[in-house]
């Protein structure tokens, strides 16, 4: 049971696809949605080294981007309240100044579930456009569960679960499963380059317990070059990957699969502990 929902707007573009997979969501589930939106100054600031005599063009860049910060936050605030008006959500905006991380990490404390789009920097708007760990931070701060969605995302239909057969990855199964996000789904539960096959059958047995229809895919493969390309092949909306507070439980287990999932993964990934 989900009652409370979190949306991280980014720029535009990326985020009317969060707010309406939130709206999808909240109108399933009778949940609230509370969207944050965070203008950080340090990162407008930063233009790097200035040349002598280079102040007025550095500080007008700077201008520049807190300008351009405005309009895009004005205009994903406006399509996230006409969105959730228009469905009768019950919404709720959160507007701050300062960290990024810190404000999402106090917003998502009483949530029951954070989306966010995959963007370089979900908190620079499109602004600045630099490569950011930013998702990685979340994880390592134990921000879960965290469902993050590509700009242009389908219907999710069809599931494929990463299952090593390990504690933790058996609790991000089960807590995906008691979710129930979305009942109607087809589920595939995977799992690669282990000895514990048996495990496989065993979590199939959980999931059909709460009535989805499961299939199951073993290989002796690495997962890191082969867990993307039969996501692909078996046409996965969503993956389902699990994480600890203080590493990623994926890179435990297998390398750096989750670094690489999360990269490149073309579909929606649903990250829990």
């Amino acid at each position: 049971m989900i009652k409370r929902i979190l949306v991280g707007l980014g720029d535009a573009d990326h985020s009317i696809t969060a707010v309406r997979q939130a709206i999808d969501l909240c109108k399933r589930h009778g949940a609230q949605l509370t969207a944050v939106t965070v203008v950080d100054h340090r990162g407008l600031e930063n233009v790097g080294p200035v040349p002598i005599g280079g102040g007025a063009a550095a500080q007008g860049l700077r201008d520049h981007r807190h300008q351009l910060t405005r309009e895009i936050i004005e205009k994903a605030v406006s399509s996230c309240e006409q969105e959730c008006s228009k469905h009768n959500i019950d919404f709720h905006l959160i507007y701050e100044e300062g960290d990024p991380l810190d404000t999402f990490c106090h917003s998502a404390r009483y949530q029951d579930l954070m989306i966010i789009s995959k963007q370089d920097s979900l908190f620079d708007h499109g602004v600045i456009n630099e490569p950011s760990d930013e998702l990685i931070r979340m994880v390592h701060e134990g921000i879960q569960p965290i469902l993050v969605l590509p700009k242009v995302t389908d219907e999710i239909k069809r599931v494929l679960i990463a299952y090593s057969g390990s504690m933790e990855s058996a609790r991000t199964m089960k807590q995906f499963i008691r979710m129930h996000l979305w009942p109607d789904t087809k589920i595939c539960l995977t799992m690669f380059e282990t000895e514990e096959k048996e495990a496989l059958d065993e979590a199939a047995e959980y999931c059909r317990a709460y009535k989805f229809d499961v299939e199951t895919y073993y290989s002796t493969k690495s997962p890191k070059n082969n867990l993307l390309p039969f996501a692909d092949e078996w046409g996965a909306d969503l993956m389902v990957v699990g994480n600890s507070a203080k590493n990623l439980m994926m890179r435990k287990l297998f390398g750096e699969t989750a670094h690489h999932v999360m990269r490149h993964a073309e579909c929606a990934v649903f990250m829990a502990q």
